[in-house]
């Protein structure tokens, strides 16, 4: 669901598409069989696992299942649907619910979600996967002490290091070890490309978000990511043959897995209860705006499910989407790698940090010089009608420091403007802006003329 399209510092809704498509349902294909499948039990496996007791261990039948896929050297596609439907059988093997309905296919280029096989009615549970099958701090800490050790370290930047160490671990062991606790969903994120986020793209794309505040968080975030790999290589022992006091090793543990895993885990969370959860099926719905999404999820306390149920009746051959909360365009490409159509855009939102303000901003530093006395400054002043709260504390604290907030407030914009008015990369788009205000002063519209109706064409 991602183009990467040169913009910079317009509304990032300019960074093109997240489109509903549609597909047409792949049926079913035949599983290629390997010339000699191979029978996995827990006695013949190589010993990477840190733990190998049942508990920690998916079925037989799962595990000689997924070595046959793995060894079958399918097309790339059509492995994911085999890895996919793996996943369905496991997670209902498991107490889990999944509607028969529902397909994983390409929908673009690349680019797979899930899509309905047949009519679903309205409210109907079409995802419903238990507590014991997702991975979060604390099952992994049961699978694993690695998750715990990673955890313990200083300084780590990042908080979803010990769960993306165990991940990009359990990838290594997968080559071996069809049987691991979660290994059907392993084998599944080792697929999943993560080419379409910003840290993955090249120096010249990266320069295409100068000077937004997303632009530092590309670059930053390269630190933090080396930063805490190289805090577990330089702690951890890659082997623990011959180490007794060794209780996990870390295999390769490879930069670009280990991020990948961080990535996932940080991009594809459910919030529950008892923290994060990524949750094996309910983590494959692409996004859509709150107004347009098939499906709706909750979690489910009776019963300790995270459940996807539709919203609306669902025709054949749809794509079935969910909402990743109200983002603008800026924040869905930080994190999550791709925008919508910036008439899908549910909001724009312009921040204020602090330690970029005196680089960029020379005259309205100056506004703000008393300002560094208050902690970090990191706020938003968001399109919807409520203030949020960082905000608040900003001009609390402003007011706090006999500072008028209003000049500082003002200086800030102004600057900012000015910033945009004198980029040439969006020199066109802001002049159909300017012709649009000519129609509606308060109009938002910059992607289209608007109609004499006051509609974008």
């Amino acid at each position: 669901s991602v183009t990467w399209a040169a913009a910079a510092a317009v509304p990032l809704a300019v960074w093109q598409a997240y489109v509903l498509g549609q597909s047409a349902g792949q049926r079913d294909v035949a599983l290629p069989q390997p010339s000699a499948p191979r029978r996995v039990t827990a006695g013949s496996l190589a010993p990477f696992s840190a733990l190998s007791d049942s508990a920690h261990r998916c079925d037989e039948w799962v595990a000689n299942e997924l070595a046959m896929i793995l060894e079958a050297g399918m097309e790339e596609w059509q492995e994911k649907k085999h890895l996919w439907l793996l996943m369905k059988k496991w997670a209902m093997a498991e107490g889990g619910r999944v509607h028969d309905n529902l397909s994983f296919v390409e929908i673009y280029p690349g680019v797979g979600g899930v899509i309905t096989t047949g009519e679903i009615p309205a409210e109907a549970v079409i995802v419903s996967i238990p507590k014991k099958l997702h991975v979060t701090k604390n099952t992994t800490k049961e699978a694993s002490p690695l998750v715990d050790m990673v955890y313990r370290l200083p300084h780590m930047a990042l908080r979803n290091s010990g769960v993306a160490a165990y991940l990009a671990r359990e990838v290594e062991v997968l080559r071996t070890d069809p049987g691991g606790r979660w290994a059907p969903y392993i084998a599944w994120l080792k697929g999943k490309g993560l080419g379409h986020m910003p840290y993955f793209r090249s120096d010249e794309e990266k320069k295409w978000l100068d000077p937004s505040p997303e632009a530092y968080s590309v670059h930053r975030g390269q630190h933090w990511y080396s930063s805490d790999h190289a805090k577990i290589i330089h702690n951890f022992h890659r082997s623990c043959d011959g180490i007794p006091w060794c209780r996990a090793p870390i295999g390769e543990m490879p930069q670009a897995t280990f991020v990948s895993m961080n990535m996932h885990v940080s991009s594809r969370s459910f919030s529950t209860p008892t923290g994060f959860a990524v949750v094996p099926l309910a983590d494959d719905f692409n996004h859509a705006p709150k107004h347009a999404i098939a499906a709706d999820w909750f979690y489910d306390t009776d019963i300790d499910h995270l459940t996807l149920q539709t919203t609306r009746d669902l025709r054949e051959g749809e794509q079935i989407t969910i909402s990743y909360g109200t983002r603008s365009n800026a924040m869905l490409l930080s994190v999550y790698g791709f925008t919508v159509d910036p008439w899908e855009e549910p909001q724009f939102f312009y921040r204020i940090w602090r330690h970029k303000i005196p680089q960029q901003l020379p005259e309205a530093a100056r506004s703000m010089a008393k300002t560094w006395a208050l902690d970090d400054v990191d706020a938003r002043l968001e399109t919807d009608e409520k203030v949020e709260k960082d905000i608040l504390d900003l001009l609390t604290g402003m007011d706090k420091l006999d500072i008028d907030s209003w000049t500082v407030m003002r200086d800030l914009l102004i600057g900012w403007r000015k910033q945009y008015e004198e980029d040439p990369m969006i020199k066109d788009l802001l002049e159909i802006w300017r012709s649009n205000q000519q129609l509606t002063l308060l109009t938002t519209v910059w992607w289209a003329p608007l109609r004499p109706t006051g509609d974008a064409a």
